[in-house]
């Protein structure tokens, strides 16, 4: 993986995707692009052939029981800020909304410009679309830096709970991608 602003930017745009909704035919088809899949084959073995055609309904419905197992019922993966910091919540995400917040102004962008204005922006999928961002306008700049700083704190846990909690190779590979861009 290159660590140019763009080609990094281009990861967490995808990775932002992935942890933001449900796999659809779309994102898997993304996903078995050889580019892509040989990264993440490399990193999940087995994935590759896990991704291949056809994504009929039933394999959709099984990408979909995942991530609803993962990241929506009690008992998985918040994908949340503000559940991965130490501290009193309403304080933390007050906190975080006010950065986020910032970054958006800065960057001339909003959560809808993402496609789904009703996120809370510290769901790990809007901080990773609004790094990508940063990263591909300003990657060696300031605002770069405050967008990834968000993600430094939590998300490399989050990238492991997600790996060792996940039954599905999508979001094990996902997860394993995440914390190697995280370190670029």
């Amino acid at each position: 993986m290159s660590d140019t602003g763009q080609e990094l930017g281009a990861v967490y745009a995808l990775l932002s995707r992935v942890f933001l909704k449900e796999a659809d035919a779309e994102l898997m088809h993304e996903l078995a692009r050889p580019a892509i899949a040989e990264v993440l084959e490399a990193l999940e073995p087995g994935f590759s052939a896990h991704i291949q055609p056809p994504w009929d309904a039933a394999r959709l419905e099984e990408a979909a029981s995942e991530y609803a197992r993962l990241f929506l019922l009690p008992g998985g993966v918040t994908p949340y800020a503000a559940g991965w910091m130490q501290g009193e919540e309403g304080a933390i995400r007050a906190d975080l909304e006010e950065k986020i917040a910032t970054l958006y102004d800065a960057l001339r962008v909003r959560p809808a410009d993402f496609g789904l204005g009703n996120v809370p922006s510290d769901h790990i999928g809007m901080l990773l679309a609004l790094t990508s961002v940063a990263l591909q306008v300003d990657a060696s700049g300031g605002l770069a830096a405050r967008s990834r700083a968000l993600l430094d704190d939590w998300a490399p846990r989050f990238a492991d709970r997600v790996h060792a909690a996940s039954e599905d190779r999508l979001y094990r590979a996902a997860a394993l991608l995440l914390r190697e861009a995280l370190q670029k």
